[in-house]
């Protein structure tokens, strides 16, 4: 008899996301999460950094922080961090009040057909632009848009340059969390929520309507990344990416020693005597 772990099947959607390839050196520099100065060597007691923003101070907003016009506002908020630090005011921590999904329990992704729910396009649908997991945040192409000022007409004014229209018309965040959105159930067109369930055969998890129970499978533009449109046709660079065979392949040999013995034997060291320690110094 076959046995299988439901806990050991892994859940590939909890890790799709455009930014699933980029480096968290990026991220964190992105976010501002970086030491500006370290205060070490305290006796034993653990060090005291000084962030340039805190990660517990960051609250994530509708727009990635490497988006456009998204960094000045992450600098700005730096500066004011900074500025308050040594102030006699304190700083408005920015908590973080919105209800966490988990990414296992995420169900709509870039391409999906969903139904608007509120707001002046209810009931219309359309296809998700992209998605914002950290504020539970979902676009819809064409629709919930709001006229927004893209070039600053007053400083184009300024210039010379008026009478001219540079409005344009942005989707605007719909929040999962609130049931702003829901899924297309393509066994009726209605809308519905979602639900993971194991296949048949226990080895993939599938995305089925918790209305109808009928399946509804991923778009293509959901395994959508910064370094492919499809893994199919992702290229290898060489040099730079490590071919499959090589992760793959099995390296390692279980030896009966432990981690010191094994570094004694690959570096050719003298072996001490059973249960002999080296000598250790107080600073």
């Amino acid at each position: 008899m076959r046995l299988t772990c439901q806990a050991m099947v892994r859940k590939l959607h909890a890790e799709m996301d455009y930014a699933r390839h980029f480096p968290k050196a990026y991220l964190d520099k992105a976010q501002r999460h970086v030491p500006m100065k370290v205060y070490d060597n305290r006796f034993g007691a653990p060090p005291v950094i000084r962030w340039a923003i805190r990660p517990d101070d960051w609250a994530m907003r509708t727009k990635r922080p490497w988006e456009y016009g998204e960094v000045e506002n992450v600098i700005r908020q730096e500066k004011i961090y900074q500025r308050q630090l040594f102030s006699t005011k304190f700083y408005r921590r920015n908590w973080n009040k919105l209800p966490t999904i988990p990414a296992e329990n995420w169900t709509i992704f870039p391409g999906d057909t969903v139904q608007v729910m509120v707001g002046k396009h209810k009931g219309r649908k359309s296809n998700v632009s992209h998605v914002i997991k950290e504020s539970n945040a979902v676009f819809v192409e064409g629709l919930h848009t709001k006229l927004v000022d893209k070039f600053n007409k007053g400083r184009m004014k300024e210039m010379g340059i008026g009478d001219v229209f540079f409005d344009q018309w942005e989707e605007q965040p719909l929040f999962l969390h609130k049931g702003e959105v829901q899924l297309v159930d393509p066994s009726d067109g209605e809308p519905c929520t979602a639900k993971w369930v194991l296949n048949d055969s226990k080895t993939e998890y599938q995305r089925i309507s918790s209305r109808t129970g009928f399946l509804i499978p991923l778009p293509s533009r959901a395994f959508t990344t910064y370094d492919y449109v499809a893994p199919e046709t992702y290229l290898e660079v060489p040099g730079k990416d490590t071919p499959a065979e090589a992760v793959l392949k099995r390296t390692y040999m279980p030896k009966l020693s432990t981690f010191e013995q094994e570094i004694e034997e690959q570096m050719k060291l003298e072996k001490r005597p059973e249960g002999e320690t080296m000598p250790t110094y107080w600073y």
